[in-house]
This record gives structure tokens, sequence and C-alpha cells, in this order.
């Protein structure tokens, strides 16, 4: 099993890798060192059934299971029933950070894409921090944000902002959470920014303009396009990718080209001596820092 590097940021294809075949033991280790490495992994030009996609995901971590058992949703800019649709722009996020429990990795099947759909695009928020300078970084190593959404009605091309909620929103309807900037991950110990222009709305220790004025400088040394890879969707594709390291989002509207995937994610890291389970350290965690 080898890599390809797929651009300076991020990002990496498995060549001679035969995701219908099982791996070892070592294989599986091999994978989760090179996830760690480059944050995200492809696997192209395969006749990728759905079992494929989930057993190759299985080799990272236990996997998200939903209410009803399932371990996969559809995303689709055609409607269909039971599939979430993904029409509009993306705004560049990590999923999840408006809660006690950010996702570890997600992974995508292009079960069905026209060669002209919108590409994702994916930004190395691991990189960009090890990049800043050292009086940008001691700077906001004390600091947090808040992160949040809309439950009731998600519109991924506006930025939440916890000053757009109204006075009368029902107490379910916007869920929030407070995040360091600087964010330790459990599965690959490294740092990485957890700030985004889709979820975070504000410095927690900063007045309004001064909280603007440094998110927007993040966002510049994040989304830049050194630090961007852009993925042109082929059929069949696999990637799974670390939500904690990367940050993604679909940079146009969908328009009718056809893109249709099947999503899975983890709960939890394999290790090689036994499992990291997400959920409960992070819990841990909070607790300790209460």
């Amino acid at each position: 099993m080898k890599v390809e590097p797929l651009s300076d940021a991020l990002g990496a294809e498995l060549v001679e890798f035969d995701i219908k075949r099982p791996c070892t033991l070592e294989e599986r280790s091999l994978l989760r060192r090179f996830f760690c490495k480059y944050h995200l992994l492809l696997v192209r030009g395969q006749d990728v059934k759905a079992e494929d996609q989930t057993r190759f995901v299985g080799y990272f971590g236990p996997m998200h299971r939903r209410a009803d058992g399932k371990q996969e949703t559809f995303i689709s800019n055609r409607v269909e029933k039971g599939v979430a649709t993904g029409q509009s722009r993306l705004l560049w996020h990590q999923d999840g950070t408006y809660g006690i429990h950010p996702g570890i990795a997600t992974s995508l099947l292009a079960e069905d894409v026209s060669p002209d759909a919108v590409p994702t695009l994916f930004a190395n928020a691991v990189r960009a921090l090890e990049q800043l300078p050292a009086a940008l970084r001691s700077r906001i190593e004390p600091l947090h944000t808040v992160h949040g959404k809309d439950a009731y009605l998600e519109r991924t091309d506006v930025r939440f902002s916890v000053d757009n909620i109204p006075d009368d929103a029902p107490g379910e309807q916007f869920v929030t959470f407070e995040q360091p900037i600087i964010y330790d991950t459990p599965h690959s110990r490294q740092k990485t920014l957890l700030v985004s222009e889709f979820f975070t709305s504000h410095v927690v220790e900063l007045p309004r303009e001064q909280s603007e004025d440094l998110l927007q400088d993040l966002f510049s040394r994040l989304y830049a396009d050194g630090n961007v890879y852009g993925h042109k969707w082929q059929a069949q594709d696999v990637i799974i990718w670390d939500n904690m390291a990367l940050h993604h989002c679909r940079p146009a509207d969908m328009g009718t080209a056809t893109r249709r995937m099947r999503r899975q994610s983890l709960d939890g890291w394999f290790t090689n001596d036994g499992t990291i389970d997400w959920p409960e350290t992070v819990v841990a965690r909070a607790r300790t820092a209460d």
C-alpha cells in the first residue's frame, strides 16, 4: 500500500490498495497513520459498493449509528424521500462544533455524480495553526468561541450569530456550545483551530468588534488558497477526512449537475491498544475543565 499526496496542503490518494479486500490488522494500523499524517484519504478508480465503504470506514473507529439503527445518511441535490438535500452553498465548517461532541471523521462515497458537479473544498486547520505568527498564537491560546446552529431551519450559506437569535425563540431551536479556539484532538494528539465561518458566532473574552476582527484574521489564514485542497468528484470516489483537522465547504449552489453522496461518520477511534471512545472522552475532559 502506498500513498500519493493530493496537494501541498493536505490529502493523499491510496494507490495499490483494493478497497474490496479486507485489510489485515497491520494494514489497518497503517491506514490510521496515513490518516493522521494527511488528514484526508482518497480511494479512486474502483467499483465501490456500500458495503465496501462501510468496511473501509470501520478500520478507523466505531461508526456512528442513528436512532433508527442505520449507519449512513445520504446527501443529494435531487429531491428524494428521506434524503437530505444539499442545494445551496455550504460555508466553511467542522461538523458538530456546536455541541460537546464534534465529529472525529466523515466519509463520503460518490454514488452518482456528474462530471461538472460542484467540488468539495478542504482547508487544513492543523497546518494553519502551525503557521501562525508566535504573537497571534499566544494571543488566542486562552480564548474561547461560541458555536451554534438553528435546529429548526438550517441555512448553509448564512453564518450563525447569537446576536440574531430572536428573544421569543423556543429554547430548543438554537443549539450553542463554547469551545477553545486551539483544540486538542484526541485521536492524533495534534492541535487544531476550532473556529469556522459557518458555526462560530464570536470570541467569548473579547468585545464584538475585536472578536470579529480576530475571527476574520483567522479565517483569512485558514481559507487561503495555499491551505486548501479542492476535490473534484468522480463516480465511486471514497474519501475519509479528519473533521477536526480539516474544515470543508461547498463553494457554490449545486445547480442541476447530479451529486449524490453516501455519508458515514465515526464515534470513536481505534488504536493498536484499544479504542478511544470519543463521546466519553469529551465529557471527561469537560468535567476536568470545570
